[in-house]
């Protein structure tokens, strides 16, 4: 699939980059600014304008994976802002209680030390 709008727009057009969510990641595309532009305007593709933060996850069953959540959406602002650190990352666990699945976030520290003690066994 091309990306551009004819040959000089690939060669000499303005490129930007896209980030698209897929699969609980996000993939990283360059596409040309006047391509992205006539996407928009035929409605094929819609802008939004939602903040992604990486999250470092240890699962009891699935053990460590990085996932990709929307802050509002997936994660209250309030709870990004106090627990984000310099990279702009978050640390989360998740744990069972009474037959439940909960998640809570946590500082790298504490992170850092549970995976170390799940990592002994």
């Amino acid at each position: 699939m091309s990306f551009s709008v004819g040959l000089f727009d690939r060669l000499f057009g303005e490129k930007i980059e896209l980030e698209i969510p897929y699969d609980g990641q996000v993939v990283k595309r360059t596409v040309t600014k006047k391509w992205y532009d006539q996407m928009i305007k035929e409605g094929k593709i819609a802008k939004v304008e939602e903040e992604v933060v990486t999250v470092h996850m240890i699962h009891p069953f699935n053990g460590y994976s990085i996932l990709n959540w929307v802050v509002g959406d997936d994660i209250p602002r309030e709870t990004v802002l106090e627990f984000i650190n310099d990279n702009g990352e978050l640390y989360a666990m998740t744990f069972y209680e009474n037959g439940k699945e909960n998640v809570m976030v946590v500082n790298k520290e504490m992170f850092d030390e549970t995976y170390k003690q799940l990592s002994d066994l």
